[in-house]
């Protein structure tokens, strides 16, 4: 009679094992293996040693790489370029096109997943198949392009400096071709809304220079990085120094929200650059749009999970109210003084339904005027959450 191998002795077992291993190699099941770059949301994990472990999770924001290189903090005025006048101009620069073309379909409901609910982008790694052909030593515009300092989802950009002057500015080099017709929708309105923006704590938009499938941005370079790379090295700040920092980036939203009637849409630890003496720079205008517009019903959000206020997270189109900025002021207030996101887990589903719930503690050692403000800007509540006004003028900001 016939034994199966588990009657067999070890020897038996081994010998019949080394007969069947073959055929189970022919006939194993493939692992599956899905293709995510023609949706353009390649994924890399996060490898910074530096980082603390609420970094590290999944679905934060803050995997994205930075704009800017990391660095540490100081404390002035500007990094603008004195050679350059704040006015942004255009030109369409008549050249061949440096990218080879290539056509990437995504449906709605691809982009909604890549750009608020899966983790963002962390590599761009720039293939030969898609990667536009510039190498460190091309000029643009007079500026001689050097190391790259950062990436975002069609973009790369790189620190440049001019042959004459010497003066710095970064390039933000957007690769057009992988852009749908609506990430070029989006584009046109952020080039836009930034060339009209000129504010001491805002990144200034100098120059626009178009090829055929490129688009060259000159901006103001900041030496210092983002406060991201900052609390990474610092973990956390005391109340004095947070409340520059944090009075800082309210002075730019101030701008922002009342003077030019627009909502960032996307604030967050990563687009907050600091100057080469320390000052705030907000930067990234790509989900900025006007305030009480009606014209983005058709549109699917964007933004980073962990910073949405809940009643965006409701809704699959942007909304257009600034209390939505105001909640991300209030994790990001957070995270300077705790150390921590007020909002956690490794599961969206989860981290949704927190922010939902508005489940945050605040930690009693704080003082009391900084723990009414953070519960002012984290209020569920829309008509009880503070405006931009109010957090400027509230006591911990006035003491």
């Amino acid at each position: 009679m016939n034994i199966t191998p588990f009657q067999k002795t070890n020897e038996e077992f081994k010998s019949y094992f080394n007969f069947i291993q073959p055929t189970l190699e022919r006939t194993k099941v493939p692992s599956l293996l899905i293709d995510t770059n023609s949706l353009g949301i390649t994924y890399t994990p996060y490898q910074n040693k530096l980082d603390d472990d609420i970094f590290k999770q999944l679905n934060f924001p803050h995997m994205k790489k930075s704009l800017y290189s990391p660095s540490s903090d100081s404390s002035s005025t500007s990094c603008s370029p004195t050679t350059l006048k704040p006015a942004a101009t255009e030109e369409l620069v008549n050249v061949d096109s440096i990218i080879p073309k290539k056509t990437i379909a995504v449906s709605p409901a691809a982009s909604f997943l890549a750009n608020f609910m899966s983790p963002p982008d962390n590599s761009f790694v720039l293939s030969n198949n898609t990667s536009p052909q510039i190498n460190q030593h091309m000029m643009i515009d007079g500026y001689l392009l050097g190391e790259s300092v950062g990436f975002g989802g069609f973009s790369i950009v790189r620190k440049a400096h001019h042959q004459t002057t010497g003066t710095l500015v970064a390039v933000k080099i957007i690769n057009q071709h992988l852009m749908t017709a609506t990430d070029k929708m989006r584009l046109e309105r952020e080039l836009t809304i930034w060339k009209s923006l000129h504010h001491p704590r805002i990144t200034q938009l100098y120059k626009i220079i178009k090829t055929d499938q490129t688009c060259f941005i000159l901006c103001d370079y900041c030496s210092e990085g983002n406060l991201l790379s900052f609390l990474n090295t610092v973990k956390k700040l005391e109340e004095e120094q947070a409340k520059k920092i944090f009075k800082e980036i309210c002075q730019g939203v101030y701008y922002l929200h009342v003077d030019v009637k627009v909502c960032h849409k996307d604030l967050k630890l990563e687009n907050i650059l600091l100057s080469d003496q320390g000052h705030v720079k907000i930067c990234d205008f790509g989900l900025a749009i006007y305030q009480n517009h009606h014209r983005y019903a058709d549109e699917w959000v964007g933004g980073s999970l962990a910073y949405a206020s809940p009643e965006q997270i409701k809704q699959p189109n942007p909304l257009t109210c600034p209390k939505t900025d105001i909640w991300s002021l209030g994790v990001i207030l957070y995270a300077l003084v705790v150390g921590a996101l007020p909002f956690t887990d490794t599961y969206d589903l989860r981290l949704q339904q927190k922010i939902l719930d508005a489940q945050y503690d605040v930690p009693m050692h704080l003082s009391s005027h900084l723990q009414q403000l953070i519960r002012s800007c984290l209020a569920h509540d829309t008509d009880k959450r503070c405006t931009i006004d109010q957090v400027l003028n509230s006591k911990w900001l006035k003491e």
